[in-house]
């Protein structure tokens, strides 16, 4: 007797109710299944056009400001507490309009003195409080300091491009707005007003000085006078026939002030500047040597060879 065999109906259905069974096992596996039992999934909303944008806003990181270099890198001698809008409000770069010319091959400190590198130059105009002050630090750095120093004429406002060129090292009655972006760049560095007696201007000195005279910078930043002093000695100097000199009214301020100048220099810079004093030495020469030239014996500056006298 032959066996019955199912139906191709009744085998269509067994097979889809196996598929049926193994999708459902798939899907809802214990190690898949994102949702505890009982829980119904919550589809999950596109965004809007508007929201992609906003998302994106808040995924941009926000820009840090970071200073623009100089283009004379030059150690700061103090540390800038201005925020950081005035930082970068203030922040250039700043351009120097000429480039320092080499000695030739054949220099002569003999016949040319000191080289203009290595002077300390105060910056002078025709100003006599000016002409003072200028000539108490020219005589202190010169003959308490030991460095050759020279007066360099210009108009008053001549500084504002020899300063930051190097052409001068000391300016002391700057106009400090006129400093303020120099001083940030690192250039120049601006200290107080010299006295009370020009309180809209500031001490502004070529950054380089604090590498190759340190002794002058740290002079510079105790350099102040007391303003009533200051106005009532630089009156005193006169032009004409019967002229008296910053150079003059200088001396007489060494003899008389002592307890003011010692204290802008340590001991035995007041030492040397008193012995200068005691040999005779009026302005910043700081030594004579005797030279035959011609017909002509010559007492010669040494600093400087244009400085001289017929013996």
């Amino acid at each position: 007797m032959m066996a019955a065999f199912p139906s191709r109906r009744t085998l269509l259905v067994q097979a889809l109710g196996f598929l049926v069974l193994v999708t459902v096992g798939l899907a809802c596996a214990p190690t898949d299944s994102p949702l505890a039992v009982g829980d119904r999934a919550t589809p999950t909303p596109t965004p809007t056009e508007a929201e992609e944008v906003q998302a994106a806003a808040e995924a941009t990181p926000t820009p840090t400001w970071v200073p623009i270099p100089t283009s004379v890198p030059v150690d700061s001698a103090s540390e800038s507490t201005t925020s950081q809008d005035d930082q970068q409000a203030g922040s250039i770069t700043i351009e120097l309009t000429r480039t320092p010319v080499p000695l030739p091959a054949d220099y002569s400190r003999s016949t040319s003195g000191v080289p203009v590198h290595e002077l300390v130059k105060l910056a002078q105009w025709d100003e006599n409080r000016l002409k003072l002050s200028n000539f108490i630090a020219g005589y202190i750095i010169a003959h308490g300091l030991n460095y050759p120093t020279r007066l360099i004429d210009m108009e008053p406002e001549g500084y504002k491009d020899a300063l930051p060129n190097n052409d001068v090292d000391i300016v002391l009655e700057a106009d400090p707005e006129w400093a303020k972006p120099y001083a940030e760049a690192g250039v120049i560095v601006v200290l107080k007003s010299l006295s009370s007696a020009s309180p809209d201007t500031v001490v502004a000195v070529n950054a380089s000085l604090w590498k190759r005279a340190p002794e002058v910078g740290r002079f510079l930043e105790r350099y102040e006078w007391e303003g009533d002093l200051l106005s009532t000695e630089s009156k005193k100097i006169k032009s004409g026939r019967i002229a008296v000199t910053a150079a003059v009214v200088g001396h007489n301020i060494f003899k008389r002030q002592e307890s003011m100048w010692t204290e802008w220099v340590p001991p035995g810079a007041a030492e040397t500047v008193r012995a200068a004093l005691g040999d005779g030495k009026i302005w910043f020469c700081r030594a004579f040597e005797v030279r035959v030239i011609g017909p002509y014996t010559m007492r010669v500056c040494k600093d400087d060879p244009s400085v001289n006298t017929r013996l």
